[in-house]
């Protein structure tokens, strides 16, 4: 029982992470959850299949969803 006993004393790694991610940055002025959005989006720009798939869940886009991205050769015939 001594563990339910603590429990309300305990913070949780939940609590402790938001907490952490709150923080602002004193250099940029970014939160670090900011920080990290940034440093992912970028790793998914460059090419990083990981990292793109990983902000394509955060949006929200289920795998049912398709993403479609055109080359400029092709915007003219698009717009044809």
């Amino acid at each position: 029982m001594e563990g339910k006993e603590n429990t309300g004393l305990k913070r949780t790694f939940k609590e402790l992470l938001t907490e952490s991610l709150e923080r602002t940055d004193e250099k940029s002025g970014k939160t670090r959850q900011e920080m990290l959005i940034d440093a992912m989006v970028d790793k998914a720009i460059a090419g990083d299949a990981r990292a793109f798939e990983i902000v394509r869940g955060i949006a929200g886009a289920d795998e049912a969803n398709t993403l479609v991205i055109y080359l400029e050769e092709d915007a003219d015939e698009l717009a044809g």
